[in-house]
């Protein structure tokens, strides 16, 4: 089926253009063959309302269908035989998670008049969670500055001191001389220059004690005789214990602070923490306000992340895009003087999109058509919605259509676009 655009039409129409227009004839159909130049027409029972007229070329006019009822179904036709029947839905990508809500924008110009009475106000979605998936947990910070030395500690008490190494044997006594004869008291000599320090001399055996002589009388004391060599440095005696660790000393003023030590590699990323709870649903809003009745129409198309257009110039079609520029043109039902465009990507191309409407003279429809610049909107990475409106002035059996230059192909990223386009 192709779309011929998403009207609501009365149920007058559908009896009759299913009556009238669809299949082709059967055996005992009823046939009606016009003049040449004339057309066939269905008229009230006074005959001067016309309720459904077949022009030459074909066209179906109801000129009571800008005044029925509005209903809810859409009627598609079939490109290839002019069936009319019900339509297989309207085409919709998948709803895209709640993205958070932007600034409110400006007040829009007031949009031309609707048609149709107002439809019920829609349920009042749930609210969002009001807290996000919590963030990784950032990289570790570079390892801080080496801190200054500490002051060096007042030092402890001295240790205990070690036991005495052993005392070496006594020598002997040698023979007590002969006491002399005191002599008279010389004149006391001048000290002698001290003399070099002999080498110890060897221990020698202790000898036996003699017997203790007479004491002799005390004799002049002698001039002091130079200091006999030294002897050998006896054997060191054994180390005593090591003393008793002293209590610590009381801290010495802080010492100059050191240089900076090398930064540390930086740790790993974190898990991700656990997403947040939902937070509780918000109020209803209020209902919006009735829109005032009147004529229009609209077109949706939509190109898929599967699809191999973007790359170049196309032009939208029901389910795509293609390169020929009627394999998408919408005709206009009635007349109209306002064009809109409304496009939608659910996920950021790789580059950016532009969208122009095109219109189409009818009666016959003119191939190509004319551009019409200032409908023209760009979506793209970070900018995945825009919307654009115009004055144009259609007749009924005019045309309309959707331009798209871009120079990355759908199928090469993840985005979806969608776009409406309204006459009224």
């Amino acid at each position: 089926m192709k779309r011929l655009s998403t009207v609501r039409h009365s149920t007058l129409f559908v009896a009759i253009a299913l009556a009238c227009a669809s299949g082709a004839a059967g055996a005992d159909d009823v046939k009606v063959t016009p003049p040449a130049g004339g057309g066939f027409s269905v008229t009230d029972s006074g005959g001067g309302a016309v309720r459904l007229r077949v022009d030459e070329n074909g066209q179906v006019v109801i000129p009571s269908l800008p005044a029925a009822l509005q209903q809810q179904s859409f009627v598609c036709f079939d490109a290839s035989t002019g069936l009319l029947g019900s339509c297989g839905g309207v085409p919709g990508g998948a709803t895209g998670a709640t993205g958070p809500a932007g600034p409110a924008g400006p007040t829009g110009a007031t949009g031309a008049t609707g048609f149709g009475a107002t439809g019920a106000t829609g349920a009042t979605g749930a609210t969002g969670p009001t807290t996000g998936v919590t963030g990784p947990t950032g990289p570790v910070g570079p390892a801080g500055a080496t801190g200054a030395q500490g002051v060096t500690g007042a030092a402890g008490p001295t240790g205990a001191t070690g036991a005495a190494g052993l005392i070496g044997p006594t020598g002997s006594t040698g023979l007590a001389g002969a006491t002399g004869a005191t002599g008279d008291v010389g004149a006391t000599g001048s000290i002698g220059a001290t003399g070099a320090t002999g080498a110890d001399g060897l221990v020698g055996p202790a000898g036996p004690i003699g017997p203790v002589g007479p004491v002799g009388a005390a004799g002049p004391p002698g001039s002091v005789g130079p200091a006999g060599p030294a002897g050998p440095q006896g054997a060191a005696g054994p180390a005593g214990p090591i003393g008793a660790q002293g209590p610590a000393g009381i801290a010495g003023p802080a010492g100059p602070q050191g240089p900076m030590g090398p930064i540390g590699p930086a740790g790993a990323v974190g898990p991700a923490g656990p997403a947040g709870a939902i937070g509780p649903a918000g109020p209803a809003g209020p209902a919006g306000a009735t829109g005032a009745a009147g004529g229009g129409f609209f077109a949706n198309y939509r190109v898929g992340s599967t699809n191999t257009s973007g790359n170049g110039t196309y032009y939208l079609t029901g389910s795509g895009a293609g390169v020929t520029e009627d394999g998408g043109v919408t005709m206009v039902p009635s007349a109209c003087t306002t064009l809109t465009v409304h496009a939608s990507l659910s996920a950021d191309p790789a580059a950016p999109y532009t969208l122009t409407v095109m219109r189409y003279n009818g009666s016959p429809l003119t191939i190509p058509g004319t551009a019409v610049t200032a409908t023209s909107c760009t979506v793209g990475p970070g900018a995945r919605t825009c919307n654009a409106s115009a004055g144009a002035s259609l007749a009924a059996g005019d045309a309309i259509g959707v331009r798209l230059v871009g120079t990355v192909a759908f199928n090469t990223g993840t985005a979806t676009l969608a776009t409406v386009v309204g006459c009224q």
